[in-house]
């Protein structure tokens, strides 16, 4: 058996191999990584096919296998081959909603190999993404997210490698712009060239912005106006990342700013940090609604929030360019 795992790393990497050949023998690798006596070989058959038919295609086609099956060693040896092929690979393409759902998948498992894996496969994953990584597990439980904050600090600080692995197609480009591109990701660290904030998922939460909610929130009654900032935090908490598509939410959240209820101008400036860390760069073109609201609340001595008006300005500031 370990023969025949070889000949398939063999064959991805020195003949013509497609995703459909890929598709023919993933199973049987994934099958077998777990494997004490097989699994070095499988792992090998597997970042072979990295190599031949992309690390994103691959690694999105064997964790969906792993997590199909019940053996958890296959599961757990999975989640470590893929946090290993990241730091030789770079993080470029990742399917980053996909990998999440799974990591969730992992964590919620009985067996304690399989959430070992997972959050070391999450400190890779912080290497590139950073911060913003942490938003889509705040509703784990205490104990959980506790060791997941454990695993992140261990990696600030630190750099991703730069990849030492590419795709064939990648490796053969060797003259002209393909080749000047390829440079620019190893220097990058794997990003491809690309702001990592650029492969987050993002939700459009412009349907949920309604008029009504918008009514809510310019309201008469001050309890009304806090059951529309109330709904709009929670929209924005669980769309964790949002396009820049909030339809009239920045007038409404404006007006807010000038409210007689100190309490409500503290909970917009509040929901304004929520929608800086899930807006990330794109805030800036909110920023002229905005802005000058915020620098006279600043101004304001009647507000006792200053902290929370400080962690928006610096969120906004780290956020746009």
């Amino acid at each position: 058996m370990q023969m025949k795992l070889h000949i398939v790393a063999l064959i991805a990497q020195r003949g013509q191999f497609s995703k459909t050949s890929a598709s023919v023998v993933l199973d049987g690798l994934v099958d077998k990584v777990g494997d004490v006596k097989c699994g070095g070989n499988a792992k090998e058959g597997l970042t072979a096919i990295g190599v031949a038919c992309s690390l994103p295609w691959t690694a999105e086609q064997v964790v969906s296998m792993a997590f199909a099956q019940k053996n958890p060693k296959n599961q757990a040896e999975t989640l470590n081959w893929l946090a290993n092929a990241m730091k030789e690979f770079g993080f470029a393409g990742i399917n980053v909603k996909g990998f999440i759902n799974n990591v969730k998948t992992a964590l919620g498992a009985t067996n304690p190999a399989v959430r070992t894996a997972a959050i070391t496969l999450l400190g890779v994953m912080y290497l590139y993404m950073g911060a913003p990584l942490r938003m889509f597990f705040e509703d784990e439980k205490p104990a959980l997210l506790s060791q997941i904050d454990v695993q992140f600090e261990k990696m600030q600080g630190q750099s991703p490698p730069a990849p030492i692995r590419f795709t064939k197609k990648s490796a053969e480009d060797e003259e002209g712009d393909e080749a000047e591109e390829q440079e620019e990701d190893v220097g990058g660290g794997g990003g491809g060239g690309m702001d990592i904030m650029d492969l987050l998922p993002r939700t459009d939460i412009c349907e949920k912005i309604t008029s009504d909610l918008v009514s809510k929130i310019g309201d008469k009654n001050w309890k009304i106006r806090k059951e529309g900032l109330d709904e709009t935090a929670a929209i924005i908490s669980e769309a964790k990342f949002i396009t820049t598509n909030i339809g009239d939410l920045p007038l409404a959240l404006k007006a807010r700013l000038s409210d007689s209820n100190k309490i409500l101008v503290q909970q917009t400036l509040t929901i304004l940090q929520q929608l800086a860390a899930a807006m990330g760069p794109g805030l800036k073109q909110h920023v002229k609604t905005l802005g000058m609201p915020i620098i006279t609340v600043l101004g304001d001595s009647k507000v006792l929030c200053t902290f929370t008006q400080i962690r928006w300005t610096l969120t906004t500031h780290s956020n746009t360019p």
